[in-house]
């Protein structure tokens, strides 16, 4: 066997293990957004405060890292924290 196969064989699995981490992603999301919890999936309804019932703001700024990769607002009339989904966030 040569260098070239090697080569060939090498790429070819770095591109199974590629299709297969975007597979899991894909498969997470779904998942996420079936169950309407966790980090992965897409909300598709607007989520309001559970206490006061006031809806997010059109542009959100995130205050942290937490909120800048996964999502969340903090609502400003009770200054709750809460995650893309609407539900407080402890901690």
């Amino acid at each position: 066997m040569g260098i070239g196969e090697l080569l060939t064989l090498a790429c070819m699995a770095g591109c199974a293990l590629v299709g297969l981490a975007f597979f899991v992603m894909i498969a997470l999301m779904v998942v996420g957004t079936i169950q309407k919890r966790g980090r992965w999936g897409i909300p598709l309804k607007k989520s309001v405060c559970p206490r006061c019932g006031k809806p997010p703001p059109t542009i959100r700024m995130p205050k942290n890292a937490r909120m800048a990769m996964w999502g969340g607002w903090v609502c400003a009339d009770c200054n709750v924290e809460l995650d893309k989904w609407g539900v407080p966030v402890e901690g």
